[in-house]
């Protein structure tokens, strides 16, 4: 699919959580012509990593992404553009800068610091950090806890792009972590 939009003119982007990107699903990636990927990244050890990929190997998604690098340089490839993302969370705060070292050393293109959405906020939740630019949540006088700015019930994104989920579900939007919104489902 990725190959077919390419050669049609389509930007595609996909984000994972690194696991799966051997050598040779690198090579095919950059083939593919797609053009931005973005990985997953919530640690830069192991031990901080897996607080919240549970049984996420942080080795794995490392070595991946030197393959994707890999592919791209012997293949003489500008693409995919590769970015870490790093959801900011109170085990793994301390790490901001450290992911940015880990970037350059590997030679990814960019990161992003992206803030956490907690299901179970209410009345705090272990994940949601204490620098407050990273938090989607305030304290409130009664101890507790609730969202800092207004959620309306829009979203932009949907006016210029779609979704695929990981099963040929077509979405409008990539809040809706379920699915529940199908446009269209492709085998």
């Amino acid at each position: 699919m990725v190959k077919h939009a390419s050669d049609t003119g389509i930007y595609t982007i996909t984000s994972t959580n690194g696991h799966f990107i051997n050598d040779d699903n690198s090579k095919r990636t950059v083939v593919s012509g797609l053009d931005r990927i973005i990985i997953s990244i919530d640690g830069t050890t192991q031990e901080t990593y897996e607080q919240y990929r549970v049984e996420g190997n942080l080795d794995h998604v490392l070595q991946g992404t030197k393959n994707l690098i890999k592919w791209k340089r012997e293949l003489k490839s500008q693409t995919p553009y590769i970015i870490f993302q790093f959801l900011v969370l109170q085990p793994n705060e301390h790490q901001i800068d450290d992911v940015y070292r880990l970037t350059n050393d590997i030679g990814v293109n960019e990161v992003k610091l992206k803030t956490a959405q907690i299901y179970d906020y209410k009345h705090g939740h272990p994940l949601i950090p204490t620098i407050e630019k990273y938090s989607r949540y305030q304290q409130k006088k009664d101890g507790t806890c609730d969202v800092k700015y207004d959620i309306h019930d829009e979203c932009w994104k949907m006016w210029h792009s779609a979704v695929l989920t990981w099963d040929g579900k077509m979405i409008p939007c990539c809040f809706d972590k379920d699915a529940q919104h199908i446009i269209r489902r492709y085998s």
